[in-house]
């Protein structure tokens, strides 16, 4: 499957254009995620997985599992309605220099603040540890 090409350059219109509905969303999802070629998220077969008539959900032909595409994502357990916004706070958060607060974000996609989506984004990027006491302090500390 081919991949979806991602130029540095891209404004944040010309994103938009291209991430401006959920299918164009899933699209993108599934370009990034079956870069190696198409596999179940359950038994790790490799092959073709059966696509549902709702062009959402996909049937791994060998463990018979039902999965979306945002299975096991930052984007899990909330609405593909809302995929556009996700791709668009994914967006303004990386290509911000100094990062953009919560409550800025919310106000820009149009989301309330406590959908935590800046928090589910940086947890994803390895930018927000969760509270680990063992990695408190840890190495050399002056």
């Amino acid at each position: 499957m081919a991949t979806v090409p991602m130029d540095k350059d891209l404004t944040l219109m010309a994103f938009m254009q291209r991430v401006s509905t959920p299918a164009s969303c899933l699209k993108h999802l599934e370009a990034i995620r079956w870069r190696e070629g198409e596999s179940c998220l359950k038994c790790a077969f490799v092959g073709q997985m059966d696509r549902l008539r709702d062009g959402k959900s996909f049937k791994c032909p060998a463990c018979k599992k039902l999965f979306m595409m945002i299975t096991d994502t930052m984007f899990g357990g909330s609405p593909i309605k809302l995929l556009p916004k996700w791709f668009v706070a994914i967006w303004i958060e990386t290509n911000h220099r100094k990062g953009v607060s919560s409550v800025q974000l919310a106000k820009l996609i149009g989301t309330p603040q406590k959908t935590f989506l800046l928090q589910r984004i940086r947890q994803a990027a390895g930018k927000e540890k969760d509270n680990d006491d063992d990695n408190l302090l840890a190495g050399i500390v002056e």
